[in-house]
């Protein structure tokens, strides 16, 4: 009887106590990270004011020139215009550029066309436009004027012409006076060597002195100096 008592009592010692807890997990549990102190604010840094001018570098337009605060107190001519809206700022004469063409509106012609800048004569057209810039009564070149030049440039293909001789034979070619004169002069000839053009035409088929081939040529319209140099240079 007490040797089957003894057995029970094992048996039961071996049986999971009801009453008991259970076991912990395997697995430990996380655990928050923990530091040794608080993480500080961060500290802002001190304003640097460089120049002493009582404005902090962050914020002045020059941070080490204690006369310059902000971009108004640049103003290197002196105009009392700041070099920010100063087109010129380094000219004291002149400040604005309204069509930022590099002329200053006070000698712009145009001053809101940045194409053109000059009308020397004043007739509302650009110099670079007028085929006329200094004569305010007319801009463009005629077609008679055209025709004119034309004609002038054929006669000194083939012959030599003093300015007014010229002139003549296209007045008696029937065109106008000032419509002949322009076109002689638009073409800037050289009248010495016509002169001593028309030396050499002369010396090639008669003879002359220097002097009588000098008033000859001055009897075609050629100047006492321009018929001297071509006379000379033939001779």
């Amino acid at each position: 009887m007490a040797a089957v008592v003894l057995a029970l009592a094992v048996v039961g010692s071996l049986l999971p106590d009801e009453d008991a807890p259970e076991a912990a997990a395997t697995e430990p549990a996380a655990v928050s990270p923990t530091t040794s102190a608080e993480a500080e604010p961060a500290v802002e840094p001190e304003p640097v004011d460089t120049d002493g001018d009582g404005v902090n570098d962050a914020e002045d337009h020059r941070p080490e020139d204690p006369k310059v605060q902000t971009r108004d107190d640049v103003d290197t001519d002196k105009d009392g215009i700041p070099d920010f809206e100063d087109a010129f700022p380094e000219n004291a004469k002149y400040s604005k550029d309204s069509d930022g063409d590099g002329v200053a509106d006070p000698i712009d012609d145009f001053p809101k066309n940045e194409r053109y800048s000059k009308d020397s004569d004043g007739d509302a057209v650009a110099d670079s436009e007028d085929d006329f810039p200094a004569d305010p009564t007319r801009s463009k070149i005629t077609t008679a004027m055209q025709n004119a030049i034309s004609a002038a440039e054929s006669y000194l293909d083939y012959t030599a012409f003093s300015r007014t001789g010229l002139i003549e034979q296209l007045q008696f070619e029937g065109y106008k006076t000032a419509d002949a004169t322009f076109a002689v002069d638009y073409l800037k000839v050289n009248w010495n060597e016509q002169a001593f053009k028309s030396a050499k035409s002369y010396l090639g088929y008669t003879s002359f002195s220097l002097s009588g081939l000098i008033e000859q040529l001055q009897f075609e319209g050629f100047t006492y100096d321009q018929a001297a140099y071509g006379a000379k240079k033939a001779y």
